[in-house]
C-alpha cells in the first residue's frame, strides 16, 4: 500500500480520524515525518481541538497490539492537549517504542477496513432480519385473518344449536 493509497483509505472516517489527521500533517511527501517546534502561544490558541476519547471495549472485536498501544495512548493524553501537539508526543512515544509511524498508519487503516467490513455485514444482517420480520408480520396477519374466519364459522353453528 503506497502513501496514496494510505491517505484515500477509509480510516479517515472512523476510528483514529483526527489522529491520522495530525499526524499527516506532519509527513512530507516521502512520508518523513516533520520536525516541528511547538510554541506555547499557538497550544493555547489550539485547546478547542482536542484528542478524542476513544473506547475500544468491544467483545466481538480484538484490536492489534499496536494499534491498542496507540489508542492508550491517546487516551491517556490530558484533556488540555490539542490534537497537532499530541500527534507529536504520541508519534515520538510510538517511534521510541520501536514502532514505525508509517507501519502503525498502515495497520491501523487495515484494523480500519475490518471494523467497516464488519459494520457492512451486521447492517446486512439488520436488513435480512427486517425482511424476515416483514414475512413473519406477513404471516401473522394472515393467521389472524384465518382464525377470525373459522371464528365467525364456528360461531354461526354455536348459534344455530341453542
Amino acid at each position: 500500500m503506497d502513501d496514496k493509497d494510505l491517505e484515500k483509505s477509509t480510516l479517515a472516517d472512523g476510528l483514529g480520524l483526527k489522529l491520522v489527521e495530525a499526524l499527516q500533517n506532519q509527513t512530507n511527501a516521502d512520508g518523513d515525518y516533520l520536525e516541528e517546534s511547538v510554541k506555547i502561544a499557538e497550544e493555547k490558541t489550539e485547546l478547542k481541538s482536542e484528542f478524542p476519547k476513544i473506547n475500544v471495549s468491544s467483545d466481538n472485536y480484538v484490536l492489534s497490539e499496536n494499534v491498542t498501544k496507540l489508542i492508550h495512548l491517546v487516551n491517556s493524553l490530558p484533556s488540555d492537549v490539542s490534537k497537532q501537539t499530541g500527534a507529536i508526543i504520541i508519534k515520538q512515544t510510538m517511534e521510541a517504542m520501536g514502532t514505525s509511524m508509517r507501519d502503525l498508519m498502515i495497520e491501523a487503516k487495515q484494523v480500519q477496513e475490518n471494523i467497516n467490513s464488519n459494520i457492512r455485514t451486521c447492517m446486512s444482517d439488520i436488513e435480512e432480519a427486517k425482511a424476515t420480520i416483514k414475512t413473519l408480520e406477513s404471516q401473522i396477519k394472515s393467521y389472524k385473518n384465518l382464525s377470525e374466519e373459522l371464528n365467525d364459522l364456528v360461531g354461526l353453528f354455536i348459534v344455530t344449536e341453542k
